[in-house]
């Protein structure tokens, strides 16, 4: 039997500057040539220290901490998780409630093509609908925090909020044009 190494397979199918890396800090798997992990901003050849104290103690606080985890969510469910996010939210909450006006954040990234068609569209209805809502572009490799704040995994994305502050919807690609028109005159309807 011939043994078949995936891994291998997978590389020789990428180019050479994309290849699939681990964090060695949050430990996420990325495809991608860049240097940095895009969730934590940890170098991927960077050299984390080894915890210290005893190896059998640690896998059985970390065992301990997970079911922890696993059990706490039930009581605690995702209230938690949600408090978190408002928290982390609450500046982008404050200026959007300020301005009194809807906002659309759409994040791409230059390298990205599907992003590049998806630009002129956004551009689009931001002119078309200037002075109502607010439109905000944010390129993900700029370090910007509400890109780290909204864990941005896949591009384009686009999520819309109310003159309230109120995350309405949130949208994974490029939706085109018309779409992204409807969504907008469903924002300026609320």
């Amino acid at each position: 039997m011939v043994s078949v190494d995936h891994n291998e397979t997978y590389r020789e199918h990428m180019s050479s500057d994309i290849v699939a890396k681990i964090c060695p800090s949050c430990k996420l798997k990325d495809v991608t040539s860049f240097s940095k992990c895009r969730d934590c901003g940890t170098r991927y050849d960077a050299q984390i220290a080894a915890p210290r104290g005893s190896g059998i103690d640690q896998k059985v606080l970390l065992i301990a901490l997970g079911v922890a985890g696993f059990f706490g969510s039930f009581v605690w469910g995702s209230s938690a998780i949600k408090e978190a996010k408002l928290k982390a939210m609450a500046p982008l909450v404050a200026e959007v409630k300020a301005a009194n006006r809807p906002r659309v954040l759409e994040f791409y990234a230059q390298w990205c093509g599907s992003c590049s068609s998806y630009g002129p569209a956004v551009e689009n209805c931001k002119a078309k609908y200037a002075g109502r809502i607010d439109v905000v572009r944010i390129d993900i490799d700029s370090g910007n925090p509400l890109s780290r704040m909204f864990r941005t995994k896949s591009i384009p994305r686009t999520c819309l909020f109310d003159r309230h502050g109120n995350e309405i919807d949130e949208v994974a690609g490029d939706i085109g044009e018309e779409r992204l028109d409807k969504l907008m005159q469903h924002l300026i309807a609320l």
